[in-house]
């Protein structure tokens, strides 16, 4: 194991050793460390080494402080924990700690959900003493996001005094071992019946797009996405260059965790699904499709109803949406659980000073 650097904490234990860095290139020394305590089955795809190393690469900048903390006993790491600090380049200058992969700029925004730390199940009463070192940090604003429910984070931030966890929405979810086909309303049977017949009489084919295809399939996904939410009045979730850049670089490296789906009316697809596979799981994350010619057919909706009964995993994650009038509550998500946003304001007078800037400041 490397040797102790001068930065390293440690606690009275002659087996459990604290260490902490603030650079990257240690991060990445510990990628082998990393795999291996975030790759197990309780782990998301948005905590491993493949999707936040991107992250990295596509949003660190010279504002960003790391504050990244490990703990072993011998030679075992049993707590992994990337945290860091977005120091604003605007007054007040807010200081924001996030953990890492999330708190990029919401114009570009990817999304990162399910994200958490690594804690070995035998050392839960360290997060109290995490909590602590994560407390001595300077930062004036705390912020994590899309938590679940049995999250350490949640844990960690029950030890941080006057922090808030409140509800971000659900965790949806299809297990194919709950039921052989989704369950679905009467209502929600009767508007995929007439989906069917229509798609039908199209001539209508579902596929899973070959690798090959993947990038003219996004750029497809793209347009139709994109004029969707600009009828809208809405900017769209690629209206900014650096999430498309995030997403191309990901998938040039990483392309057998992509899966895209698609209907296809005379070769031509007309929706389009965009998928991330990891752990038995396969993620819905974005979607796009022609409601120019085809408004009337839902083809979107159909194509999740296959893609459910389709799945090469076990899981099909809708990822979150909203607790009350969500259409992923429809189609029949048998394995769904609370997610939650974790805020802890130190500095309540630069963090209000800030929102009211920003709130007056144009676009």
């Amino acid at each position: 194991m490397t040797k102790l650097p001068k930065s390293t904490l440690s606690i009275p234990n002659n087996k459990i050793t604290w260490f902490y860095y603030n650079n990257i290139e240690s991060l990445m020394l510990y990628r082998g460390t990393w795999e291996s305590c975030l790759s197990g089955a309780e782990s998301t795809f948005f905590t491993s080494y493949s999707w936040t190393s991107q992250w990295l690469q596509t949003f660190w900048n010279d504002t960003c402080e790391l504050h990244f903390f490990m703990v072993f006993d011998q030679d075992k790491c049993v707590l992994f924990a990337p945290f860091y600090i977005q120091n604003s380049t605007k007054f007040p200058f807010i200081k924001t700690l996030s953990l890492l992969g999330q708190g990029e700029d919401e114009a570009c925004e990817v999304s990162s959900e399910y994200q958490d730390i690594y804690l070995h199940e035998d050392y839960q009463f360290l997060l109290k003493e995490l909590a602590k070192k994560i407390y001595a940090l300077k930062f004036d604003h705390l912020n994590i996001r899309a938590l679940l429910e049995n999250s350490h984070l949640l844990g960690l931030c029950s030890y941080l005094a006057n922090s808030t966890s409140f509800d971000a929405g659900m965790r949806f979810t299809y297990s194919s071992t709950h039921n052989s086909a989704p369950t679905l309303s009467k209502n929600t049977k009767s508007k995929l019946n007439k989906c069917k017949n229509k798609l039908a009489a199209l001539n209508a084919e579902f596929i899973w797009v070959d690798t090959k295809d993947y990038d003219t399939y996004w750029q497809m996904m793209k347009k139709f996405h994109q004029l969707r939410w600009t009828k809208l009045g809405k900017n769209g979730a690629f209206c900014h260059e650096k999430f498309s850049q995030f997403h191309t670089d990901y998938r040039k490296i990483n392309v057998d965790k992509i899966k895209i789906s698609a209907v296809l009316v005379e070769n031509i697809p007309i929706a389009i699904h965009y998928y991330f596979i990891n752990n038995n799981t396969l993620y819905f994350y974005q979607s796009g499709w022609d409601e120019t010619h085809y408004a009337n057919v839902s083809p979107s909706f159909a194509l999740h109803v296959w893609c459910m009964n389709n799945n090469p995993v076990v899981l099909y994650d809708f990822m979150m949406g909203n607790t009350h009038n969500s259409y992923k509550a429809k189609l029949g998500c048998n394995q769904n659980s609370k997610m939650y946003h974790v805020a802890f304001v130190r500095n309540n007078i630069k963090y209000t000073l800030a929102k009211l800037i920003n709130k007056l400041t144009p676009n």
